[in-house]
């Protein structure tokens, strides 16, 4: 007997380590790899130059998803990013950290299967967020509701490359850090 529930769990972290194994071999989303150069991706749009594209309606309420993603990947013509099996994409957000991409954001329309798929391409996830967590990659999944309903009708995936999205943190709260700093600097010279 014990040596039946051994081989079971000796099964199950297995399997489970096999689903993470392939976020890391699939490292992106279609093709959009992390730690590749922005570069490669032509029909990737910064931020700056087309602000309304990192923003949309959702169900009557109007959402903004650029938070710490500079590029927005023009889909509009790509049957490759139209939909994720019964879930439409409706935008496609690349965090940038020098030139590398360092994460991907899908926003999709809320579909019960899309938490499903995901958990049998790479296994049950962890905590509150849905996170699966590999050597080198975080995927987060959220489902969000709109102010009006109870129910979700807009979704996230984001994969995350570790070692970049660290580097990014630490410039950019070092950044801030120097920020405040001057600022309080300017306050004291008004005394």
């Amino acid at each position: 007997m014990k040596l039946n529930i051994l081989l079971f769990i000796a099964i199950s972290l297995n399997s489970f380590s096999q689903n993470i194994q392939k976020l890391e071999e699939n490292n992106g989303f279609r093709g959009i790899k992390l730690g590749s150069e922005i570069s490669n991706y032509p029909s990737a749009i910064k931020e700056e130059s087309k602000p309304n594209l990192f923003s949309m309606w959702i169900n009557n309420t109007y959402y903004t998803f650029g938070n710490g993603f500079d590029y927005v990947l023009d889909i509009s013509n790509d049957n490759n990013f139209d939909r994720l099996d019964n879930a439409k994409i409706l935008g496609l957000y690349l965090g940038v950290f020098k030139g590398k991409i360092r994460a991907i954001k899908v926003v999709l329309e809320y579909h019960p299967y899309t938490l499903e798929l995901l958990e049998l391409a790479y296994g049950k996830p962890n905590g509150f967020w849905k996170q699966w967590s590999g050597k080198n990659i975080y995927c987060y999944y959220h489902a969000e509701p709109t102010l009006n309903d109870k129910r979700p009708n807009w979704s996230t995936i984001e994969f995350v490359d570790k070692l970049l999205d660290e580097q990014f943190t630490i410039e950019k709260e070092a950044k801030l850090k120097a920020d405040k700093e001057l600022e309080i600097k300017r306050a004291i010279k008004k005394f």
